[in-house]
C-alpha cells in the first residue's frame, strides 16, 4: 500500500522503500548528534524523555531560523544562538495525516527545503 507520505516523497525524488517508523527512545536520542523535530510539542516530548539532549534538540524550522538569523554552522552554534532568536508564528510542520494530498505535498516540500539548509550549513 502506497501512502500519501510515500507518494509525496517519491515526487520529490526520495525512495520510501525499506522505511519503517520507530519510537523515539532514550537510546535513539542518546545516539543522535542532532535531533530535529517537526513541532515544538515533539521537541518538548524528546526533552522530557532525555533532558540532557537539550543542547542538540531543535525543531527543524528553529534550526534553520538559527542558521539564518545567527549564522550558526555547528550544533553548538545552534544551541548558543537560541537566546538571540525569537520563534516565528507557524514554525511547526504539522502532520498532514487525514488532510488532502496537497497538504502532504506541502509538508514534504517544506521538510526538504529546510533539511537542505541544515545539511548544507551544519558541520561538526
Amino acid at each position: 500500500m502506497v501512502t500519501s507520505a510515500a507518494e509525496a516523497l517519491v515526487e520529490l525524488g526520495g525512495d520510501p522503500s525499506g522505511f519503517a517508523s520507530r519510537r523515539v527512545t532514550p537510546a535513539v536520542i542518546a545516539e543522535a548528534d542532532l535531533v530535529l523535530a517537526m513541532t515544538t510539542v515533539h521537541r518538548d516530548s524528546v526533552l522530557l524523555t532525555s533532558p540532557t539532549a537539550f543542547r542538540r534538540t531543535f525543531t527543524l524550522s528553529e534550526a534553520v531560523r538559527l542558521i539564518h538569523d545567527q549564522d550558526a554552522e555547528t550544533v553548538a552554534d545552534l544551541h548558543s544562538a537560541r537566546p538571540f532568536s525569537t520563534a516565528e508564528p507557524n514554525e511547526d510542520i504539522l502532520d498532514p495525516m487525514g488532510h488532502p494530498y496537497a497538504e502532504f505535498q506541502s509538508a514534504a516540500t517544506r521538510i526538504l527545503d529546510l533539511t537542505r539548509v541544515v545539511v548544507d550549513r551544519i558541520h561538526d
